[in-house]
């Protein structure tokens, strides 16, 4: 019975250990994808960070040599509207990198868990052959204890026996002229 009952165990530790192995796969798969999703994010924001400096060389060029307000206006506009769209995209990457260290805490918690089950699946396998083991020595030992009984008796019954046949043989001889 506590053999079954351990080989429950032992089937809900392997179940679980699956279960977090396919959520590991899992965490590491959306990981790759923030990633990715990050570095696009980086790479866009280097690249409007260029061009705001840029726009800004233009401005200052065009109000060093003196040009038309309206146009001074318009890079002035331009400029504010990609100043906001660097911070809309940095706030996303700082987002995505938030986002990136909880999976990867989550992970690596994951995996620690996956140790611990490991451990712990090692020591019920340990102990259930342990115990199958004691199981099987003393089953052994109570048939062995068994077959010495049996023999003893049989021992029992031939020394009756042969104490029968030899007061019979000792009265044959007495008894006979």
């Amino acid at each position: 019975m506590q053999l079954i009952n351990e080989k429950q165990k032992a089937n809900h530790a392997i179940n679980k250990h699956s279960k977090l192995l396919s959520v590991t796969h899992e965490l590491e798969e959306r990981n790759s994808t923030v990633e990715e999703k990050f570095t696009d994010l980086v790479q866009r924001n280097n690249s409007l960070q260029e061009r705001e400096k840029s726009l800004s060389q233009d401005l200052e060029a065009v109000t060093k040599y003196g040009g038309k307000d309206s146009r001074t206006q318009i890079l002035e506009k331009q400029v504010v509207a990609l100043q906001a769209e660097v911070k809309r995209v940095q706030t996303s990457a700082d987002i995505s990198a938030d986002q990136t260290r909880t999976l990867l805490a989550r992970k690596d918690q994951k995996q620690k868990e996956i140790e611990q089950y490991k451990f712990a699946l090692g020591e019920m396998e340990k102990q259930t052959n342990d115990k199958l083991t004691i199981g099987l020595l003393t089953q052994r030992l109570i048939e062995v204890q068994n077959r010495d009984i049996e023999s003893n008796k049989l021992a029992e019954e031939f020394k009756l026996k042969l104490s029968q046949v030899y007061i019979f043989y000792f009265f044959k001889l007495t008894c006979l002229p």
